[in-house]
């Protein structure tokens, strides 16, 4: 417990607010609220709706989607998310698969990317893992990382780069068997390009 507790005070210390290089500071306030619902078999169905305020812009995410288990400890599945911005509006397939082993959780996600007026599909990588800790029987706190790496560009000539890296911790509390309540702290620092 007492390791868990440094990682923990280690990560809060990295994740906290700092002053940003080359850029301005961003802040953001997301809601999500997920359902799952067997669908016969090891098959799951997702639906997702988030709605984000975001500085100087409003975002609202809608996903369906469905994951079955394929092994122990494996899951594979996709959906489709409809994004709605300011300027405009994204739909958004992806394929994952999920590996879980004891309080470690690994995701890889593909995401396509089809924005409103763009000339292509811009394709994304998603890279996930994140440790779960458990406080006591209905209590667990979380800790995450993920990459977003662009594959394919919707700007023709546009070379592949990271489009994001983000850090978590969540807090979860099991209030019923059917309702969990979180909270999460997000860090995300998304490189520009041509930047300093």
């Amino acid at each position: 417990m007492v390791l868990t507790l440094r990682a923990l005070a280690a990560l809060a210390l990295i994740v906290s607010p700092m002053p940003a290089w080359a850029v301005d500071e961003d802040t953001q306030f997301w809601v999500f609220l997920n359902a799952s619902v067997p669908l016969g078999g090891s098959a799951t169905g997702l639906l997702e709706i988030s709605p984000r305020a975001r500085t100087g812009s409003e975002l609202v995410l809608a996903r369906i989607g469905a994951d079955a288990r394929i092994a122990e400890g494996i899951t594979a599945g996709g959906g489709i998310a409809y994004v709605e911005f300011a300027n405009g509006n994204e739909v958004r397939p992806h394929q994952q698969l999920t590996v879980t082993s004891g309080r470690w959780t690994l995701r890889t996600r593909l995401e396509q990317r089809l924005f409103e007026g763009a000339a292509r599909a811009q394709w994304r990588l998603r890279q996930r893992v994140q440790v779960a800790l458990p406080l006591d029987q209905a209590t667990q706190v979380s800790v995450g990382g993920e990459v977003l790496y662009i594959v394919h560009s919707d700007v023709p000539g546009r070379p592949d780069q990271v489009d994001q890296w983000r850090a978590d911790v969540t807090v979860r509390r099991r209030l019923s068997p059917q309702f969990d309540l979180s909270a999460t702290y997000r860090a995300i620092l998304s490189p520009r390009i041509a930047a300093e």
